[in-house]
């Protein structure tokens, strides 16, 4: 029962999230952070002592958090790990519907680049909305923590759900 209700918690959370630039989208109960809180949080989760590499660890609480980035308009197709966690997902919560990622996004957030999986429906605005190098507040879940070989290539797996676009600059006067 238990496993049951955190499967339906999981399903309701992410999608919740499903869709592009939405004047409902919930922003409030996404938490401020930077990256290095997003890829190695308080919890423990990213550094969890492991017998074997590579493993995935699913966030069951999906913590929703808020990064500042830029943006840029290079993608690629999701990678193995990324698709890995997501038919994780899938078995853990009896293939209840979820959102669908199937690329990623390369971002530059507090100096350091990243490719993050981005909604399909999401992407298809990102496109039209954002120019490359434009800044952006990034409202992301992190969805696991991917443990790979060895430590270098250990990732927080952190799906971008929606984007707000930043000013470029301050708005000038005549």
């Amino acid at each position: 029962m238990r496993r049951a209700l955190a499967a339906t918690a999981l399903a309701v959370a992410l999608g919740g999230c499903a869709g592009a630039p939405v004047s409902g989208f919930d922003t409030g109960r996404y938490v401020a952070a930077d990256l290095a809180e997003a890829e190695h949080p308080a919890d423990g989760i990213c550094n969890s002592p492991v017998p074997e590499r590579p493993v995935t660890i699913l966030d069951a609480a999906l913590t929703p958090l808020r990064l500042r980035a830029t943006a840029t308009q290079r993608f690629h197709p999701l990678p193995e790990d990324a698709s890995h966690a997501f038919a994780l997902y899938d078995k853990m919560t009896a293939h209840r519907p979820r959102p669908v990622y199937d690329s990623e996004v390369l971002v530059r957030i507090d100096g350091q680049d990243r490719w993050l999986p981005i909604q399909s429906p999401v992407r298809s605005f990102w496109g039209r909305q954002l120019a490359e190098g434009q800044p952006v507040t990034l409202f992301v879940t992190r969805f696991a923590c991917v443990l790979g070989e060895d430590a270098a290539a250990d990732r927080a797996l952190l799906t971008i759900n929606e984007y707000e676009v930043e000013p470029v600059g301050p708005s000038e006067s005549p």
